[in-house]
C-alpha cells in the first residue's frame, strides 16, 4: 500500500527528531506531493511549518529546504486561487512578495572546495525536487503535458524520472540511443521535475521547470528538453522549450 501524505509527514517528523535533515526533507517532499494531489491546503501548511524546523547544516540540505519551501508556497497559491475561483470571489495572493528564484543552483562543496555554478543560489530540485514555479495556476485544465526528452549527447544514456532528491524511487527509466527521443507525460502543475542522466558511468541531474514551461506552451503542444543540458547534481534548472508535437 502506498504511503499516505500523513504517514510521510510522520516519518519526516521522526527523521527530524533523530537529526536527519535530508531524510526529513525527502519525506516532506513526498508529503507535499500527496497533499497537493489531494488539494489539502491544511496538509501543505503542516509541511511548510515543519520545513522551517530542518537545520540547513550543509549547502545541499539548505538548498533542498529552500526549494521545498518555495514549492509548498506555490502549491498554497494554487489552492487559494482555485478556492477563490470556486467561490467566484477575488483572489488574495497569500504570498505576494514571493519571487521566482534564479534558475541557477550551486553545487555543494566537495572536499572543502566551494564552486559556484552561477551568481544565484536558487532552486534546483524540489527538495532537490521541490523546485520552482514562477506563476500561479492558470485556468487551463490539468490534463497531462507531454515532455519529450532528446538524447543529443552522442552516446547511449540511461534516463530516470525521480520521485525524490536521492532518486531512490523512480516513475520512468529509459535507455536512449544517440539521437533518439522518449515521451513522458507529467502533471503540468509540477514545479520542477528531476531527471537523472547516466552517461559514461557518471550521474548528472536535469531539473526541469515544468509548470513555467507549460504556462508558455501553445495549446496542444509538447515540451522538449535536451539531455546535454544535464549538469553535475544537484543540477542547474532548465526551462523546457516548445517541441514538435508530431508523435514519435
Amino acid at each position: 500500500m502506498a504511503a499516505s501524505p500523513d504517514r510521510e509527514l510522520g516519518e519526516a517528523r521522526a527523521a527530524l527528531d533523530r537529526g536527519d535533515g535530508r531524510a526529513a526533507l525527502a519525506g516532506l517532499e513526498r508529503a507535499r506531493r500527496g497533499y497537493h494531489k489531494r488539494r489539502d491546503g491544511d496538509g501543505l501548511g503542516h509541511v511548510l511549518g515543519m520545513a522551517a524546523l530542518v537545520d540547513g547544516a550543509d549547502d545541499r540540505t539548505r538548498i533542498a529546504r529552500q526549494n521545498l519551501v518555495y514549492a509548498v508556497k506555490q502549491n498554497l497559491r494554487q489552492e487559494s486561487r482555485r478556492a477563490a475561483r470556486e467561490r467566484d470571489a477575488p483572489w488574495d495572493d497569500p504570498f505576494p512578495d514571493l519571487q521566482a528564484p534564479d534558475e541557477h543552483t550551486r553545487v555543494p562543496p566537495t572536499r572543502g572546495t566551494k564552486v559556484a555554478i552561477a551568481a544565484g543560489v536558487a532552486a534546483a530540485l524540489a527538495v532537490l525536487t521541490g523546485f520552482v514555479v514562477a506563476a500561479a495556476v492558470g485556468d487551463r485544465p490539468s490534463k497531462p503535458v507531454t515532455l519529450r526528452l532528446e538524447n543529443d549527447t552522442g552516446r547511449t544514456v540511461d534516463i530516470r524520472g525521480c520521485h525524490g532528491p536521492d532518486c531512490a524511487t523512480t516513475f520512468v527509466h529509459r535507455r536512449l540511443a544517440p539521437g533518439s527521443r522518449a515521451d513522458v507525460d507529467l502533471d503540468p502543475h509540477t514545479p520542477v521535475q528531476l531527471f537523472r542522466v547516466d552517461r559514461a558511468g557518471a550521474d548528472e541531474c536535469l531539473p526541469l521547470r515544468i509548470h513555467d514551461a507549460y504556462e508558455r506552451l501553445p495549446s496542444g503542444g509538447v515540451l522538449s528538453a535536451r539531455l546535454s543540458r544535464a549538469t553535475p547534481c544537484p543540477g542547474r534548472t532548465v526551462l523546457p522549450r516548445p517541441g514538435d508535437a508530431t508523435p514519435i
